[in-house]
């Protein structure tokens, strides 16, 4: 059971990871619609979705130096420079301006994720139990909610920045409750040079997180698309794809650290993984709704666990005056995926077909998922 004393320390992040987590939700319901007031095709959105991403590697290298400098106030600031954000994708109509105003969307997610994996994982060593698992179950399932409830304004004719706007007015009215304790350690710690851990050890962490990245990031931003184009469905049965994927990944999450009591953390990522590869393959290759539907509800679940676990070990693994640098790093490798995601859907999909995307993103999954956490493991103790 959660004290109030926990509930005030953990109240920001969850906020956080909520706001995020609807805006993602509400972008992937709105693919569809965007590249429709643009005219691009999968190639087009997929560069211009390349583009934004270098925004995100940007603002991840600063994170440390913004967390630092902003201090108890930077996740509020970095939720309202969301907020902000957010409000200008919706009313694109020409790609360049599109992929400007995303570069804009992932920068602002990119240091946000940095600094509230941190701050979570500073929470847990201080009131000593598991939150992260939690905190990225709140992202999913708010996730899931705005995709729904994007998918249903869109089937109403609602133009594309009303989701948006809905969310970033709540976002607004939270915002003075994003505000962060700074723990005695980071204000007190001993300045050295480098990471205190072994480089191969940050890479491995973040290559794992980059796979990951690239399913969820391939799910959001294409599996309406898939659903609407491939299979024929409409604007909310097509949402129901991202919804299904953010709903399977919360309760995966949520059910992610009684996972990790009984098989440990490795193995609980290796078995997702493989997990995970099966369920992109379903939905890649299925020849009717159900089945489509039945591969991102897998493959939500199999991805649910991968990210905060590794998040969880890397904030367990390195020195506390450290984390905050080592966890932008780990997740600025892990975002490579938002470089290599987009480029490879939409080219294999321009090349093939998207169904096609879908299957190679599964068997990378899988050999990704069965090769390297053992080696994570082994380096974690060097």
């Amino acid at each position: 059971m959660m004290t109030l004393d926990t509930f005030r320390l953990v109240r920001p992040t969850l906020i956080s990871f909520s706001l995020l987590g609807a805006f993602w939700g509400s972008f992937a319901a709105t693919v569809p619609m965007l590249k429709s007031q643009m005219a691009i095709n999968d190639a087009t959105f997929g560069f211009a979705m390349l583009l934004a991403a270098m925004g995100s590697v940007f603002a991840m290298w600063l994170a440390p130096w913004a967390d630092h400098k902003l201090g108890r106030y930077s996740i509020m600031l970095g939720g309202l420079g969301l907020i902000v954000a957010f409000l200008l994708p919706g009313f694109m109509t020409h790609w360049v301006m599109f992929a400007i105003a995303m570069m804009l969307c992932s920068s602002f997610s990119g240091a946000l994720d940095v600094i509230m994996n941190a701050q979570v994982a500073q929470t847990e060593t201080q009131i000593t139990r598991p939150v992260m698992s939690l905190h990225h179950a709140i992202f999913s399932f708010a996730y899931a909610g705005a995709a729904f409830v994007a998918g249903l304004w869109r089937e109403a004719g609602f133009d594309t920045w009303v989701p948006f706007a809905f969310v970033a007015v709540i976002g607004a009215v939270a915002s003075p409750w994003m505000r962060r304790d700074v723990w005695t350690e980071d204000d007190q710690s001993t300045p050295t040079k480098g990471l205190g851990m072994p480089v191969i050890f940050v890479v491995i962490a973040g290559f794992i997180i980059m796979v990951a990245f690239i399913a969820e990031q391939a799910a959001e931003a294409w599996s309406a698309l898939h659903l609407e184009r491939t299979m024929g469905a409409g604007a909310a049965m097509g949402a129901l794809g991202p919804t299904i994927l953010g709903v399977t990944m919360g309760i995966g999450r949520l059910y992610g650290q009684v996972m990790t009591e009984r098989f440990g953390e490795m193995k609980t990522i290796r078995v997702s993984a493989v997990f995970a590869s099966f369920g992109a393959v379903l939905a890649g290759a299925s020849i009717n709704l159900g089945l489509t539907y039945a591969g991102f509800a897998i493959l939500g679940l199999g991805i649910s666990v991968m990210v905060p676990l590794i998040f969880a070990v890397v904030g367990k693994s390195v020195p506390a005056r450290k984390r905050t640098l080592i966890i932008s790093r780990v997740a600025l490798v892990g975002y490579i995926g938002f470089f290599v995601g987009p480029a490879m859907m939409g080219g294999v999909s321009q090349v093939f077909t998207l169904g096609t995307s879908f299957v190679i993103l599964g068997i990378v999954l899988g050999l990704v998922g069965g090769l390297m956490p053992p080696l994570l493991t082994r380096y974690s103790h060097s």
